[in-house]
Formats: structure tokens, C-alpha cells, sequence
């Protein structure tokens, strides 16, 4: 077996913690079992070797628990028996293992979006009214790298507006998303080089909705001025029968609208109470992203390299949909969006 850290077995352990409880349920939401399969096909040693589930199970505890390194990790199952019961470990590997594990996960992201495509499965039976509207936009997020230094030549600048509205040059890559605009919770994620324009990304996130998901049937798609383009809003008006709520960056003033223009007569009446109710979905992606950075480990790692920071961004997601449908299933829907659990 490989070297490991033992744990003494004497260690109290409780009845069960209720974050216990939520990670077991999490745990058994998400169709892991091709994932694991794929896992376990890699031979780790001559010798039998750590579980593949074990490391898994606290790979996805890490992103619920919001911890974005290795060591912390590590550091949270040395102290919390409870935990490492969950995940499997009697002993625990070093963290060689764990980042190993990682790096042979980064290799299998179609397996993970898999995942969240069966976790989204489970939201949209949970919940008659899922996907109904769709709330699109992307975030920056980090490389761990020195830009002046080029030591991940994966990533790649982009200019976005800060929370105050004033632009700035990031590093690192982008998280794209389309998120269910009532609910607040992604259906389906990409992650590409942060340079990537916003608006290159909504049809294929939207086109691959569709292919997974039997009942994905959205009345509109919402997002920002940063995704005006011709090719959008046809494409959705005239392909998919969904109304775009996008505003228009640039209104003609000298010259009458093209009528063959789908932006200027969209199925809702720009301008209307109806058109302006809609847009104002558009701030559920918004609010996810910042729930996904401060509380699901988005904003807070130590990788680099584009399959490594894709893995991370896509278990982030996966996270935030498992304790979702926990308390969809459970019929605790006005809590789905929350991160903190509750107190008495």
C-alpha cells in the first residue's frame, strides 16, 4: 500500500453531523459510476491501491466544504472522523496521491460533465419549472500563475468590468454558464482560455442543453449586451422558438430597424414590462458565479494548465447542483440556493 498517514480509530464520532448528512445524500445524487470505472482502469502500483471512490468522494467534499488546496483538505479529514469515515478512508494517502488522483481526473472531463448532466436530470424532475428560463454569462477565474513569468501558457488575458463597474485586465481563464434564471443553479458549463469572447459560447452551451437533456425546452434566454449579435438571437428566435431577452448595444437612430433584424422585433416587445421582468433573471447567473467563487472553491485553487482548471471549475459546479437536489428531492425548495445551512 502506498505510504500513508495513519489516523488513530478512538476518535469520537457522533450520531451523525448534519453536514454529514447533507455530503452522504450529495454523494449518492451524482451518477460517479463511468467516472470511477474509468478511474480504476489506471494501475496506481504493483500493489492494491487507495480507493478510487475514497479519493473521489473527498475530492467533491473539498469543493462542498470550500476548500481550495490539497493541504487543507488533508488538514479537514485528519481532524474530522466523521468525514473520513464518509469518504472511506481508514488511513489517509499523502498528498501526492490526492494530486495524482487529480491529474489523472483532469483527463476524463467528458465523465464529469456527465455527471452534471445526470444532476441536472435529477433538478429538472424535482422541479416541473427547470430550465423554463435560462440565464447565460461568464466569470474570470484565476490561473495559479505569474502572467509576467509565463509559467502557464494556457491562460490568457481579457478586460471585464470589476464589481464597480470600472474595467480591468484579468488573467486566467473563464467559467461560461447557463444557469436555470429562477433557481440560480447551472444546468450546463465550459471552460475556455479567459480571451474567449462571452457571446462565442452561448449557442454551443445552449445547442448542448439540448442534446442532453430530453426535457430542456427554455421559453427564454437572458443575457447581457455582451452577447448582441445578429447569429444569437436569430438562431434562438428562428431554430429554437426562444425568446431572446438581450439588449441591443448599439440602436439605430438615423435608419428604420431591418425587419429581417430578429433583435429589433423579438417575440416579447423590447421595452415591455414583460421584456424588463425577464432581463431582471439575468442577475441569477450572476449571483451563482459569486456563490460558485466564495463558497464552492470557483475562485480558489492551485492549478494551472487548461485540463487541470476546467476539472477544477466543472467539480465546483457539480458541487453547488448535488446539495441542489438534495434539498429539491426533499422537497426543501426554498433553501436550494443557499450555501450556508441554517441555525436554530
Amino acid at each position: 500500500m502506498p505510504a500513508s498517514l495513519s489516523i488513530p480509530t478512538t476518535l469520537h464520532r457522533g450520531q451523525g453531523s448534519p453536514l454529514v448528512a447533507e455530503l452522504s445524500a450529495a454523494f449518492d445524487t451524482i451518477n460517479d459510476e463511468p467516472l470511477l470505472a474509468a478511474l480504476s482502469a489506471y494501475r496506481w502500483t504493483g500493489r492494491p491501491g487507495w480507493s478510487v471512490r475514497a479519493l473521489w468522494r473527498s475530492y467533491v467534499a473539498s469543493f462542498v466544504l470550500n476548500h481550495g488546496t490539497t493541504n487543507d483538505l488533508i488538514r479537514r479529514l485528519q481532524d474530522d472522523a466523521e468525514l473520513r469515515d464518509l469518504c472511506g478512508f481508514d488511513a489517509l494517502p499523502s498528498r501526492w496521491t490526492f494530486n495524482r488522483f487529480v491529474s489523472r481526473l483532469s483527463h476524463h472531463p467528458e465523465l464529469v460533465e456527465q455527471a452534471i448532466a445526470g444532476l441536472s436530470d435529477r433538478l429538472a424532475q424535482a422541479l416541473p419549472d427547470f430550465g423554463k428560463g435560462v440565464a447565460v454569462d461568464a466569470s474570470v477565474y484565476r490561473s495559479w500563475s505569474n502572467p509576467n513569468h509565463d509559467s502557464d501558457a494556457e491562460a490568457s488575458f481579457t478586460r471585464k468590468k470589476n464589481s464597480q463597474g470600472r474595467e480591468q485586465w484579468f488573467y486566467g481563464y473563464k467559467l461560461h454558464v447557463a444557469a436555470d434564471a429562477k433557481y440560480e443553479i447551472p444546468i450546463i458549463a465550459s471552460v475556455t482560455t479567459a480571451s474567449r469572447a462571452d457571446s462565442q459560447e452561448l449557442l454551443p452551451l445552449i445547442h448542448g442543453a439540448y442534446r442532453r437533456h430530453a426535457w430542456f425546452a427554455p421559453e427564454y434566454v437572458t443575457a447581457d449586451a455582451g452577447y448582441d449579435t445578429v447569429a444569437i438571437s436569430e438562431t434562438l428566435v428562428r431554430f429554437m422558438n426562444v425568446a431572446p431577452i438581450i439588449p441591443i448595444r448599439n440602436l439605430p437612430r438615423k435608419h428604420a430597424p431591418d425587419p429581417e433584424d430578429k433583435r429589433h422585433f423579438p417575440p416579447i416587445a423590447r421595452g415591455s414590462a414583460e421584456w424588463k421582468a425577464l432581463y431582471a433573471t439575468r442577475q441569477g447567473v450572476e449571483r451563482c458565479f459569486s456563490r460558485l467563487k466564495q463558497h464552492r472553491a470557483l475562485d480558489s485553487h492551485c492549478r494551472r494548465g487548461l485540463r487541470k482548471v476546467t476539472i477544477h471549475a466543472l467539480m465546483s459546479v457539480l458541487s453547488m447542483q448535488a446539495v441542489a437536489v438534495v434539498r429539491a428531492q426533499s422537497g426543501d425548495v426554498e433553501r436550494i440556493r443557499e450555501i450556508a445551512r441554517k441555525v436554530a
